[in-house]
């Protein structure tokens, strides 16, 4: 408690003193908390990573000076907003450690804790239809953990323009033809079907 006096005189000569006493509290401690975002739900490499800070200054006056970074331990230099962006993160476990200093000094942290699991490539099958010597030929594939971005058809040896699921083909009577596919998931793994197509008349 601290003691705050003032003495009141008028213009009579009455004087008076008023004392009142101001009890300072420690500040609350500072309150943190982050915002988490990753690029996949599937948490499979590559991933990336968005982390915002969420810091409530105990004092009303008071607000942050300083803010740090750590991935797995090492800090990231040149990272001072209160914000982070981490792409292309690999396989494994990792940290990711916010450290807050405010102009009152306070301090305080923050971990975030993950692992990056490896990426399952595709897998796919080739189905073909034949009528009236056209072939029509399609990828079938399934990704477990995200999404096939692309398509490469090659027709013996000769690549195709068509970045489709399926491609069309005109047959000779009796011709045969070699079709091989590759099918290149969100990750950048890719998957190679091959399968020959015709040969009955």
């Amino acid at each position: 408690l601290y003691p705050v006096a003032v003495d009141i005189t008028d213009d009579r000569g009455n004087a008076t003193n008023v004392t009142t006493y101001v009890e300072v509290l420690e500040p609350k401690p500072v309150e943190f908390g982050n915002v988490v975002r990753f690029d996949n739900n599937y948490m499979r490499y590559p991933l990336g990573l968005y982390m915002r800070s969420i810091v409530q200054e105990g004092h009303p006056t008071d607000k942050v000076v300083d803010y740090s970074w750590y991935l797995n331990g090492d800090e990231l230099a040149g990272e001072k907003r209160y914000y982070i962006r981490l792409d292309d993160l690999p396989v494994g476990q990792h940290e990711v450690m916010m450290k807050v200093r405010t102009e009152y000094g306070q301090e305080g942290e923050t971990i975030e804790a993950f692992t990056v699991i490896p990426n399952t490539p595709p897998t796919c099958s080739i189905s073909v239809r034949i009528a009236t010597r056209r072939a029509t030929i399609k990828a079938d594939c399934d990704d477990p953990d995200g999404k096939i971005n692309e398509y490469e058809w090659f027709v013996d040896g000769n690549k195709r323009s068509n970045m489709s699921y399926r491609i069309v083909e005109s047959l000779a009577e009796g011709q045969i033809i070699e079709v091989r596919m590759v099918a290149t998931d969100d990750s950048g793994d890719s998957t190679e079907t091959v399968t020959v197509v015709g040969g009955a008349p």
